[in-house]
């Protein structure tokens, strides 16, 4: 039986490592799994351990994971491929069916954004002397209260509204409460009216939220870790959870109440190198120090990769482990392919992308994944020869050609033939985003580790993961990205070890 369920996953034989994975005991498990190393193959494998050999019951078996695309697609797997009715959700969801006996409405996920402007464009006015004190915080004159009007045009208050907003919603998932914004005592002037402005909003939003009747995701999974703490929780023996690395203190607070009602074995996968949602109040280090919260864990590593050439990996793995606070992996493939990462200069952006589709679609390619650091990144490509929509690009001259654009963030756990990274420049809104967290997001946030742009270098090895065969680095001759420089250098010196130069690779 064992055999039968290792050597036909979905008619594929697991790996050794997967094997290890799957046949494992232990009570807490954690199982770093490289991109393209089949983490999903490896948890339908597991469930099917769990069913069919350990014959725990299919709805005993609770799986998690971080998107409604994954949690739909794992659900569909189960049920096509096995009949398994397994339990399948995202952190919200789950709450939803812990609290389903409750009555309550949920607030839409703008709601914040909405009720913070409706303060500063209406309700404020209401209040003479703090609009004087936000001219002060921007340095104009206090006394004419028309300056204000002249602010709310200005692009830096929008940004400045924008990291309220973020730093609220980061608050409510890494759970801090607003009485800690006052537990610093060596705040600046313009510091202390930020804390006080943001206990002001925090308190303006939950009273909107109790008037209309609503509660928000964050409280909605606060409210079910409450009631799994009461023993309100129905009897699971096995939690799975996907891209774990991704998870929050408020989520991780829920996880661990289950796992301490039910007394049930835990299996958490992901991969520290793609932790990239960190500014919505992902903690890494949940992950990276998973032993510190499970007593007697064991940690296994998928170290195979299906979807990357070894040449690849080498250079992306190098690329990742300069930040040492990374978990080392010895990254392996079959897949061998000379100079997969080709590094392309412009001057003209829209001429060079024009340029190299050609050349793609003359060498016979089809599949094309586009990315760019921001939504709006497209925009450098896009001219009257391509039509642009929802995501989707088409070239007038090649409809045939498979065009498509997301940024880097939307693009995990995806896959292409061919990638194209666009806009791969030195500005702030660049390849690293040379932006920086707030002083007081840094005082109020733990921080993580001092390597300069961390969770950009894991973003830009997320979008480099992506293909299948080759990555084509677009970048500005005039202010090339740190990051293209970086692995400019690396590529030379594999190149001058094996003698060999490939005209896209370097110039």
């Amino acid at each position: 039986m064992e055999q039968d369920i290792l050597n036909n996953i979905e008619g594929v034989s697991l790996d050794f490592e997967q094997r290890q994975v799957v046949m494992d005991h232990s009570d807490s498990l954690l199982v770093v799994a490289s991109a393209g190393s089949g983490k999903t193959l490896t948890i339908i494998g597991k469930i099917r351990y769990l069913i069919e050999v350990q014959k725990i019951r299919p709805e005993e078996i609770l799986c998690l994971s971080f998107t409604n695309d994954t949690v739909t697609s794992l659900k569909r797997k189960l049920k096509e491929h096995y009949s398994y009715n397994v339990p399948v959700f995202t952190f919200h969801k789950l709450s939803l069916e812990i609290l389903k006996e409750d009555s309550f409405s949920i607030a839409p996920s703008d709601y914040l954004s909405y009720t913070i402007h409706e303060y500063f464009f209406g309700v404020i006015e209401a209040y003479p002397k703090l609009i004087r004190y936000l001219l002060l915080y921007f340095h104009k004159n206090p006394f004419s209260l028309k300056n204000y009007e002249n602010l709310k045009k200005e692009e830096r208050f929008e940004e400045f509204i924008l990291e309220l907003v973020s730093t609220i919603s980061r608050m409510k998932a890494e759970k801090l409460s607003k009485e800690e914004l006052f537990l610093s005592s060596r705040s600046f002037l313009k510091e202390k009216f930020f804390r006080k402005l943001l206990y002001l909003l925090l308190n303006e939003y939950e009273i909107e939220l109790q008037s209309q009747g609503l509660i928000d995701f964050d409280d909605m999974i606060n409210l079910a870790y409450q009631k799994v703490k009461l023993g309100k929780i129905k009897k699971y023996q096995y939690i799975l959870i996907d891209e774990y690395q991704d998870t929050s203190n408020i989520r991780f607070s829920l996880v661990q109440a289950i796992k301490e009602k039910t007394e049930a074995k835990l299996m958490v996968v992901g991969d520290d190198f793609q932790s990239i949602y960190r500014f919505s109040g992902c903690r890494i280090e949940l992950f990276t120090n998973f032993s510190n919260y499970f007593k007697e864990a064991r940690t296994l590593k998928l170290e195979n990769t299906y979807r990357n050439s070894q040449e690849l990996i080498d250079i992306a793995g190098s690329f990742i482990l300069k930040n040492k606070k990374q978990l080392r992996k010895n990254l392996k493939s079959k897949k061998r392919l000379e100079n997969p990462i080709r590094i392309i200069w412009y001057e003209n952006e829209k001429d060079t992308f024009l340029h190299l589709l050609e050349k793609l679609f003359q060498e016979g390619k089809r599949n094309i994944m586009i990315l760019g650091r921001n939504n709006k990144d497209i925009d450098w490509i896009l001219s009257n020869e391509f039509h642009y929509q929802n995501g989707t690009l088409t070239w007038n001259s090649h409809p045939e050609m498979n065009l498509y654009y997301k940024t880097a963030h939307r693009s995990k756990g995806l896959e292409e033939e061919i990638v194209i990274m666009i806009h791969l420049e030195h500005t702030k809104n660049g390849f690293p985003n040379l932006r920086k967290e707030s002083k007081i997001q840094r005082n109020l946030f733990p921080k993580e580790d001092t390597y300069l742009y961390s969770e950009e270098r894991r973003l830009f090895y997320v979008a480099l993961t992506r293909t299948k065969n080759e990555v084509y680095l677009l970048t500005s001759k005039k202010r090339p990205s740190i990051f293209v420089l970086e692995l400019k250098n690396m590529i030379k010196k594999k190149v001058n070890k094996s003698n060999h130069r490939d005209r896209f690779s370097v110039k």
